[in-house]
């Protein structure tokens, strides 16, 4: 990459680094376009050379995060089987969950989509809509290969994707829960695919014989 190419990436991705702190920490109309510039050490103008409207940032910026979210399966290699595949695919989901800027992005969609009915619809399209369509379309390449047995891919990408972070996005976004282990992200991911795949899997799928000793003692009435 060209020397000025490197200076234009940059300055997006400072752009984009402040104004997502500061749509965290003042709202979304509180995080002006001066005060954004001004976090990201430059003009106004070199804003609007990058993003025409605030609107457009804020979208970049939930693009910028799905991309994060759907790195590993960008990644995935047809080598490793779509069990350990998927098992990294919902630890990195964990991660990310519990991150205080995915968190606070999205407390600031629930609150502004009541101010602006709109805006709710742009943000679901930009992010969560985007990553449960690109997830269908791994599904649906393992289903064309034989691993998995499915009828509706978008469909199935939303029940793994439940499976897996919904009772951990509510936790995180309701401030019950800021940290996840590596072991209780292994042991969540593992649990959500294993279900997935007993509904979905093929007889070629390897699911474990056995309840973890674990995941035993967590079922276990209290």
């Amino acid at each position: 990459m060209r020397r000025k190419q490197k200076i234009h990436v940059s300055k997006r991705d400072a752009i984009m680094d402040a104004a997502a702190d500061l749509f965290v920490s003042h709202g979304y109309d509180g995080a002006s376009m001066e005060i954004i510039a001004e976090a990201a050490d430059v003009s106004r103008q070199t804003i609007y050379n990058q993003f025409e409207s605030k609107e457009a940032l804020f979208r970049a910026i939930i693009d910028n995060l799905v991309d994060e979210f759907l790195a590993p399966l960008a990644k995935a290699s047809r080598r490793v089987s779509v069990r350990e595949t998927l098992i990294a695919f919902a630890e990195h989901t964990l991660d990310l969950l519990v991150q205080p800027k995915f968190v606070g992005l999205y407390r600031l969609t629930l609150t502004e989509t009541t101010r602006f009915p709109d805006f709710g619809p742009s943000v679901y399209e930009a992010g969560a809509l985007r990553a449960q369509e690109t997830v269908a379309l791994y599904l649906r390449e393992q289903a064309q290969s034989g691993n998995l047995e499915l009828a509706d891919p978008f469909l199935a990408a939303g029940q793994f994707m439940a499976l897996v972070g919904r009772d951990t996005e509510l936790k995180a976004l309701f401030g019950v829960e800021s940290h996840l282990s590596s072991q209780e992200m292994r042991r969540r991911a593992k649990a959500g695919v294993d279900v997935f795949l007993k509904a979905y899997g093929t007889r070629g799928v390897v699911l474990p014989s056995r309840v973890p000793k674990t995941a035993r003692r967590s079922l276990r009435l209290r």
